[in-house]
């Protein structure tokens, strides 16, 4: 298995495949990257061309910078209205003006664990709003430890790990520690290779799939996310048998046939 998530790994882990990621805009994009790559990660929920036009429109709107960020907007996304949006980029602006960046704040509440760190962070998103948090609120930073909060950790991904896809800016973080981001794909993988009993996006999923992940790569168990995700969305690698694996340009070398 290593060497084979090792040769989709060298194919797919190249810029000539980000287009098909939200990735792409911190990629492309030139303002401030983590404001970019959040935002970027935050709203990536629904179907990609959806994705795809609320993020270029939001960009276009609001600018790449959070400081930046001056009045409201006419721009909603599915569970979000445009107060929901403003409010939460004001909530961006405030901890940006006041720490200098999210990795900033992160750290000063825990220097040694990303996913301590981000619940003292979900805690401040909760108290910051109070009785004014909407459901659309809500939904855009999720309980880390109540769902595989998905977006969150591509977002992590994103920010720890560095290579010709990932940025790794937050070098204090270690990507050892980081969670698998469980998409469609990656369910599909595990649940297909008898490593989680159901395709939930479970907490505990979540973990299933990073011990796995951990054994064969200790020290960079996230290493494989954006090729395998590839494989499933470029592919439709169904990761086992299937008759469309003929026309698969891995066919040869497969470890699911």
């Amino acid at each position: 298995m290593l060497s084979f998530l090792e040769k989709i790994y060298h194919y797919y882990n190249r810029k000539e495949f980000i287009s098909t990621d939200p990735i792409i805009y911190p990629h492309t994009i030139k303002g401030d990257i983590e404001f970019i790559a959040f935002i970027s990660s935050i709203f990536a929920y629904g179907r990609v061309a959806s994705i795809n036009k609320f993020l270029k429109l939001f960009f276009d709107l609001y600018g790449f910078y959070p400081n930046r960020v001056k009045t409201k907007k006419n721009i909603y996304y599915r569970f979000q209205s445009s107060d929901d949006i403003y409010n939460f980029l004001n909530f961006l602006k405030n901890i940006f003006q006041s720490y200098g960046s999210l990795y900033d704040f992160l750290l000063k509440i825990n220097p040694n664990d990303l996913d301590a760190a981000y619940k003292g962070f979900h805690e401040y998103y909760l108290e910051y709003f109070g009785n004014k948090l909407t459901q659309g609120l809500r939904f855009l930073l999720p309980d880390i430890t109540k769902s595989s909060a998905k977006r969150v950790r591509m977002f992590f991904r994103w920010m720890v790990r560095k290579d010709n896809i990932d940025f790794g800016v937050w070098v204090k973080y270690d990507k050892k520690s980081l969670k698998f981001p469980l998409d469609i794909h990656i369910l599909t993988y595990a649940y297909n290779r008898n490593i989680i009993r159901n395709k939930s996006n479970s907490y505990k999923n979540t973990l299933k799939v990073t011990d796995y992940f951990l054994k064969i790569n200790e020290i960079d168990p996230v290493k494989y996310d954006f090729a395998l995700t590839r494989l499933g969305m470029i592919e439709g690698c169904k990761f086992l048998k299937d008759e469309s694996c003929k026309n698969c340009r891995w066919f040869k070398v497969c470890v699911f046939n």
